[in-house]
């Protein structure tokens, strides 16, 4: 007797917990179209054409690991803030760009930055004006259709790091990213908007003065402190292929504070 064929089974992936879903068939392959190949090891339930751009959408699944890091754990209320801004983002742009950076130096350049400096515990001398804060930056760019003000992309930036006294801190940024070429194998480029910088509240640290630049938050980000601001970053890019670019870049703070990083970007 001839065995009958089992109907073919569809699996409903949910796709980074969101309502949205598709269906993908578990036992045929598309007879024509693009093959399929895997952003992800089978089961993580992302993929895409072979060839086709990085799309606004999968942008914070590729973000997902660097959120995940355990030393960097990132307060819900921001994860919600991030989320909204990539919801923001103009259907006309597409993802670009990923970038990841890290700081590595950071220079105090005024003495009330520093007053508490013998107490950083990352300190590289004496006074504690030069210090480590290690951390993690992680942007995408949108590529614009149409130039806005010059700028050729969008930059979303999500960063968390340690600070001077070792607390828990982080940001936000959402602006315009402009670049130019220097030479055949460098760029120049920088980014500019507004901001959002927060950190574990330093009340309780000793012989702390409150200057009042940040905000206690009380509702939004319990024992937190927070300030809203208009920003940006200064950057040098070498090109070593088409597709992979080496970066350093700083955050001039003048008169307070410049932050050194140096990190990779991966173009698409």
């Amino acid at each position: 007797m001839e065995s009958q064929r089992k109907p073919e089974h569809k699996k409903n992936i949910r796709f980074l917990g969101s309502w949205r879903s598709f269906n993908r068939s578990r036992t045929a392959a598309p007879a024509e179209g693009p093959s399929r190949r895997w952003i992800f090891p089978p089961g993580g339930g992302v993929f895409r054409p072979a060839g086709a751009p990085v799309t606004a959408m999968m942008v914070p699944v590729l973000m997902v690991p660097v959120l995940l890091v355990p030393v960097l754990l990132v307060p819900v209320q921001i994860v919600a803030l991030l989320a909204a801004l990539l919801a923001a983002a103009p259907g006309s742009a597409r993802a670009d760009a990923l970038g990841l950076e890290t700081p590595v130096i950071t220079i105090h350049l005024r003495r009330e930055t520093y007053e508490l400096g013998r107490q950083y515990p990352r300190r590289l001398d004496r006074e504690g004006r030069v210090i480590l804060m290690p951390g993690l930056e992680a942007y995408y760019d949108q590529r614009l259709e149409t130039p806005r003000l010059g700028a050729g992309h969008l930059r979303y930036v999500a960063g968390w790091y340690r600070d001077s006294m070792n607390k828990p801190s982080g940001y936000l940024t959402a602006g315009g990213h402009w670049s130019w070429d220097w030479g055949e194998r460098t760029r120049l480029g920088f980014y500019f908007g507004p901001s959002l910088i927060f950190r574990h509240s330093w009340k309780n640290i000793e012989n702390y003065d409150d200057d009042r630049f940040y905000k206690q938050s009380r509702k939004f980000m319990p024992g937190y402190q927070y300030k809203l601001y208009v920003g940006g970053k200064v950057e040098l890019r070498r090109v070593f292929s088409a597709a992979w670019e080496g970066v350093y870049s700083i955050v001039p703070g003048i008169p307070y504070v410049m932050v050194h990083y140096l990190g990779v970007r991966r173009q698409f």
